[in-house]
């Protein structure tokens, strides 16, 4: 459990950010909800979702909640139908889904 214990690979993911320009936003694609067509989430807010269940109980208080990038939302969703793709709209996906502006 990398996050939790004193490991090498704690450290740099720890300082990585300091390393790197601060992005705008961040847009996570994933295939985690079960959507009829692909979907693009634009809640008014983020919230952490814990979808796992047997990890020690620090693991659980960790919580990342940026806020939403509606413009880019919306931008994902016109550049998908721009290219023939339906796409759908989520109110709410949780912070894995919907993109995050810094």
């Amino acid at each position: 459990m990398t996050i939790l214990e004193d490991t090498p690979a704690r450290h740099f993911l720890a300082g990585l950010g300091a390393l790197l320009p601060r992005p705008r936003a961040i847009l996570a694609i994933s295939a985690h909800w079960e959507t009829d067509i692909p979907a693009v989430s634009n809640p008014p807010a983020n919230e952490t979702i814990h979808d796992f269940y047997g990890f020690p109980p620090a693991l659980y208080a960790q919580h990342y909640n940026p806020p939403v990038a509606h413009e880019l939302a919306g931008r994902v969703a016109q550049l998908l139908e721009k290219a023939g793709q339906t796409c759908g709209w989520m109110a709410s996906a949780g912070w894995t889904m919907a993109p995050g502006c810094h």
